[in-house]
């Protein structure tokens, strides 16, 4: 197994990779990956940043100084920066690098070799190294996925695992660009821009509730509490740094906000785990009083699952999903890049508040061109709450 590698973990090890990144140019890769602890805390603890730069893998200790120096010139590099299914690893960087170095950013030429896969027509959603394997022609062994990134000395093995994240993300990188036609690769550029920007979006407290499966069969006054429950749990899981599911289970959410329980008992039967009862119970019921106290906000926009509800429209999101699945076909891209259901109840949300949706705009809009119309005739009981259109009932 490869295991050649630079260990970051002093002031002068970083000032020299930070030189060195520096350096880099936009003809120039940089290859990275990070190993985080995210349990029980809000905020991902960043145990090892890996980095390969001109096919020499540098393994960086976050719990040693220099840190920062290594962020300040990564965060600004104009190289090409080559991640895989990194998401996460962006939003960590960006909010490490504002920790430590005072920056809020990102490299300008960010790459996901996953999502450039399902570009190129390949595959969507294939691992790391499935993908080597196919297109490098090289079987990897891993199996140090579930280890304690935060022990320290890291064993042998965990070193080897990390090598390995970074030291074939650059041939990689040739393969699927070679499988990428023109349109393609301006379609991947555009949809990393929209990535990068996202890891760099800071999440609204009182706008969270939208994203809660279910929030969408809810009344008025248990939306709008629900609404005040996210709000207030995540205000509290940043504040003290608990994971949200330790506060209030996703899957408990939408059960209080419609039984509105009074007692501690209450709170288990609507789904809440014992433990955070203890914890948190008397706190929970309080919010729960507060929020019915409250009432209904002047604006509170419909969830995002809301016409996931809308049996009416069946047969509309059947035949969208047709023209979809179709189209992305015929240009050579995995029709899960639409984004599937969630994509076409979106659509639906935002025709009915009468803007473009996701599927509308960017790269997308070229693909699909023009989608079938949806009949929201058919459906009963169309909301007419605050914060929708006026014209909410027509479509572009």
């Amino acid at each position: 197994m490869f295991t050649e590698f630079n260990y970051v973990s002093s002031i002068r090890e970083a000032e020299e990779l930070a030189a060195l990144i520096g350096r880099q140019g936009r003809a120039d890769y940089i290859a990275a990956d990070t190993e985080f602890i995210r349990i029980t805390e809000y905020f991902p603890k960043l145990a090892l940043l890996q980095l390969n730069i001109a096919g020499q893998v540098y393994l960086v200790d976050p719990l040693q100084p220099g840190l920062a120096l290594v962020l300040q010139a990564l965060l600004t590099s104009k190289a090409r920066f080559l991640i895989f299914s990194g998401s996460e690893d962006l939003e960590i960087l960006a909010s490490y690098g504002q920790k430590t170095a005072a920056m809020f950013t990102l490299p300008d030429s960010c790459c996901d070799l996953q999502l450039m896969a399902a570009f190129a027509g390949h595959s969507f959603g294939r691992g790391l190294y499935t993908l080597v394997k196919d297109l490098c022609g090289i079987e990897l062994n891993k199996g140090q996925t579930c280890s304690d990134w935060l022990q320290r000395p890291l064993s042998s093995e965990q070193l080897s695992y990390a090598v390995l994240d970074v030291k074939y993300l650059p041939e990689l990188f040739e393969k699927l660009d070679g499988l990428l036609t023109e349109r393609n690769r301006g379609w991947f550029a555009a949809e990393m821009t929209e990535r990068r920007a996202a890891a760099l979006c800071r999440p609204d407290p009182a706008r969270c509730y939208r994203a809660v499966g279910g929030a969408g069969a809810l009344e008025d006054a248990d939306l709008a509490l629900l609404q005040y429950l996210c709000q207030k749990r995540m205000e509290f899981g940043q504040e003290h740094d608990e994971a949200l599911n330790r506060i209030i289970t996703g899957k408990a959410l939408c059960q209080l906000s419609h039984v509105h329980p009074t007692t501690l008992q209450g709170l288990v039967n609507c789904g809440m785990k014992w433990g955070a009862v203890r914890e948190h119970g008397e706190m929970i019921l309080s919010w729960i009083q507060d929020g019915l106290t409250r009432g209904i906000p002047e604006q509170l926009p419909l969830p995002f699952d809301y016409f996931a509800h809308a049996r009416e429209l069946n047969d509309d999101l059947r035949r969208l999903r047709h023209v979809i699945e179709h189209r992305a076909r015929q240009e050579r891209v995995m029709p899960e890049l639409l984004g599937g259901k969630k994509a076409l109840y979106d659509l639906c949300l935002s025709r009915f508040e009468g803007r473009a949706g996701w599927l509308e705009r960017s790269w997308r809009r070229e693909l699909l061109g023009q989608l079938p119309l949806i009949d929201f005739s058919k459906q009963k009981n169309l909301p007419a709450r605050p914060g929708t259109s006026s014209d909410a009932g027509k479509q572009n």
